[in-house]
Parts: C-alpha cells; structure tokens; sequence
C-alpha cells in the first residue's frame, strides 16, 4: 500500500503583501491547532490560498472546469489575476512568501516572488540549499508527480473539485499521513 506524506505547516512568512499592511508578516503554525478567525472579507481564505501558492507555486482558480490536472497546470497563471488585487503595485517586485513546513519527517523551507511568476528565490530541506523543488517534493511526498501533490494540496482545501469517480479508486489503495 502507498503512503503519501502531507505538509505539516511550521510558518509562513508573506513580504510586502499590501493586503496586511505590514512590510512582513509572520505566521506561527508549530501548535497541533491553529484557528484562523476574522470578520468577512478580512483575508482568512487569501491566507489560505497564499499556504497553497508557497508550496505549490499554484492557486485554484473558483469555478474553473478541468479534464486534469495536467490541463489544470498547464498555463496556470491565475495567481497573478487573484494577488494583483491583494498587493499594490509599489509593493509587486517586492511581493515574496516563505514557508517553512515538515513533510515526511524532512524540514523543508521555500522562498517565492508572487509577481512577474510564482518563481522559487531559495529552497531548503532540512538545512541544505537545493535546486530541486519538485523533484524533492515528489521524492519525500511519496507521489510519483508533482502535479499529483499539487492536485492533493488544492483539492483538499476545496473537496468539491473531486468527482467521486475520481477519487473512490485511489482511496482505496493510498494511505494519507500528515507528518509532524
């Protein structure tokens, strides 16, 4: 049976990300529980979408129908359409995201721009600087494609993109773990 490994989130860090007013902000997630709580349009699901955007250079994009997920990935520049509202255009060439998650018992630590692409500045697994993202990510996640771990991560924030066609067959046969 396969096993595949879950990011556990450890921080996330955004720089000047308008959205929040400050030139960085600096989120703790080392606790088992985190809650995030805030009045409507205040930012808790662009909070959510920016974790995805980290460790995956990808966000969903609301009511987009795809065949696959290599259609889904393929030209996938959204994430510029949905922070260009987010983050000034003073702030855009400035604009980063760092996060730090375990997965697969490996500490892991990415560095992005949001803005012209969703390009990695640096990447670290368990201290080490790398050039490798995806293939680390696949390697330690368990999947035997990034996109599989991209279509993983963004489907389980929003469980109404999965048909059950699509999912009742690999349930069976895979095992979920989320390290920490």
């Amino acid at each position: 049976m396969q096993t595949i490994y879950l990011p556990s989130i450890k921080r996330l860090t955004l720089y000047n990300f308008s959205l929040y007013a400050k030139s960085e902000v600096v989120l703790d997630f080392e606790k088992s529980v985190s809650c995030i709580m805030g009045a409507n349009g205040i930012g808790k699901s662009t909070l959510l979408n920016c974790i995805n955007f980290a460790i995956t250079g990808y966000i969903n994009q609301p009511n987009k129908k795809v065949l696959s997920i290599n259609d889904f990935l393929e030209e996938n520049n959204y994430h510029l359409k949905y922070f260009d509202g987010r983050i000034n255009e003073t702030d855009k060439s400035f604009a980063e995201i760092e996060i730090n998650y375990a997965l697969n018992e490996k500490d892991i630590t990415v560095r992005r721009k949001f803005f012209p692409s969703n390009k990695i500045i640096s990447f670290e697994i368990d201290g080490e600087s790398r050039l490798d993202y995806k293939e680390q990510i696949e390697v330690t996640a368990g999947v035997s494609q990034f996109s599989q771990f991209v279509f993983l991560l963004l489907n389980l924030k929003s469980r109404k993109n999965i048909s059950r066609r699509e999912t009742r067959p690999q349930a069976q046969n895979i095992i979920f773990s989320a390290s920490r």
